[in-house]
């Protein structure tokens, strides 16, 4: 069950929704993204990996996990929007799509609805691997505006 919960919480990539989300939300779900690259690059990221998010302009923070499988290019990861408010403030923000090369990790999360603006928004993520540790940086865009922010994941 806490397996199942980590895979839940993810959000390697992208702690870029934590910077434009608040909304409340009490179930969470994880979603399967295929992760893009040659063998080598995605075999890299194999393993459960756990971190945070914060967003400079919102302030906002949440805790992001995620986990592929070796042999497999199939991941399950959510980033987990206000996950420190608790988990009746949690909203889960599915990948849409990874993509390993090199020591780059790329991505984008499904377009969601800000609670604040009641208005359709992309998040897109970048990080750099080096070894156990990946640290990256991701945009939001709300409208007109561009909302960025940091995350970090460490590989359990």
């Amino acid at each position: 069950m806490l397996g199942v919960m980590r895979r839940i919480l993810l959000g390697l990539f992208i702690a870029s929704l934590g910077s434009t989300l608040g909304a409340c939300a009490t179930t969470k779900s994880s979603a399967a993204v295929t992760v893009q690259g040659n063998d080598v690059d995605v075999t890299l990221l194999a393993g459960r990996w756990e971190g945070t998010y914060e967003g400079v302009e919102s302030g906002r923070k949440g805790k992001i996990e995620f986990e592929l499988s070796a042999g497999s290019r199939v991941a399950e990861g959510t980033v987990v929007m206000n996950a420190f408010e608790g988990p009746m403030n949690a909203k889960p923000l599915p990948i849409k799509l990874m993509e390993a090369q090199g020591n780059q990790v790329t991505g984008k999360l499904e377009p969601y609805t800000d609670p604040q603006c009641n208005c359709s928004v992309e998040t897109e993520f970048v990080g750099t691997r080096k070894g156990r540790h990946i640290d990256g940086t991701f945009t939001t865009k709300v409208m007109d505006k561009t909302q960025h922010g940091k995350w970090a994941v460490d590989r359990k």
